[in-house]
């Protein structure tokens, strides 16, 4: 009986499309809600018309095409089309032209997400002590990062981040 020591391995994803480079996010918390940003830097590893990243019930508000400015930093850029496939949890976002293998690209999402106190994914708002006032907490490790913003998210999509938090004192 070969049983296993781990509920997934690495083996058990297949390789992203890119190579991730970089993640610019900057998260604003509300009274009622929580507002993303992200610019995720990547390099295609293949031939792209489409890039299908991880969203589970978000308010999408922008999907952009990032271009470069004069320092090399990426900027939004024009409107993207997409299609968001609630039911599979992924949004489908259509990139403005082939993207060649080694080619580096950049895209910039704006969402909305709605924590709760009994669902304990992404963010959420922590209840205990009881009478203690309610807090945010995060718990991104598998598949809760998606709660927050449009990503790759599963084990093999590493890189550098750079995120900025915003909240009234």
């Amino acid at each position: 009986m070969n049983q296993r020591r781990f509920k997934y391995r690495r083996e058990d994803f297949g390789p992203l499309p890119v190579t991730l480079h970089h993640l610019t996010i900057t998260i604003r918390f509300f009274e009622d809600r929580v507002e993303a940003e992200n610019i995720l830097e990547m390099t295609a590893r293949g031939p792209l018309r489409e890039l299908q990243l991880d969203a589970n019930d978000l308010d999408l508000e922008a999907v952009l095409w990032c271009g470069c400015t004069g320092d090399g930093e990426p900027r939004p850029d024009s409107e993207l089309t997409h299609d968001y496939r609630r039911e599979r949890n992924k949004l489908v976002v259509n990139l403005p032209r082939s993207m060649k293998t080694g080619e580096r690209f950049a895209l910039f999402t704006r969402t909305r997400c709605f924590p709760s106190d009994h669902l304990l994914e992404g963010i959420y708002r922590d209840t205990t002590p009881p009478g203690a006032p309610q807090q945010y907490m995060s718990q991104c490790q598998q598949w809760g990062f998606q709660r927050i913003m449009p990503i790759f998210d599963d084990c093999r999509a590493k890189c550098t981040m750079t995120t900025t938090l915003e909240g009234d004192a």
